[in-house]
């Protein structure tokens, strides 16, 4: 819904959607700091550049205009093998993030 979640006033339409009384807490737990990190070291190493991003069978659909592709592509991957997706993704890129 492109709502902010930098804080626990900001996350409590979500805590209450999954049943989460206490937010301040389940911030603070060790497990979940640890879970957070997993996610950002695995959405790194994936080539998460930006918020939002979808990985859909080893893609990468970046942007909040890219849904729709990502949709499309989960209800038919083949999509993918299309020469002309091929040849825009072959095009250069303008930007490279460092490592």
């Amino acid at each position: 819904e492109g709502r902010a979640g930098d804080s626990p006033q900001a996350l409590a339409p979500v805590a209450a959607r999954l049943g989460i009384d206490d937010i301040a807490a389940a911030i603070a737990a060790p497990a979940v700091k640890a879970r957070l990190r997993e996610n950002f070291e695995a959405a790194v190493a994936d080539g998460v550049f930006g918020v939002p991003t979808l990985v859909v069978g080893g893609e990468l659909f970046w942007g909040e205009d890219a849904h729709d592709f990502a949709e499309a592509v989960l209800a038919d991957p083949a999509l993918l093998d299309d020469p002309e997706f091929g040849r825009v993704t072959a095009l250069p890129r303008a930007a490279v993030r460092g490592g």
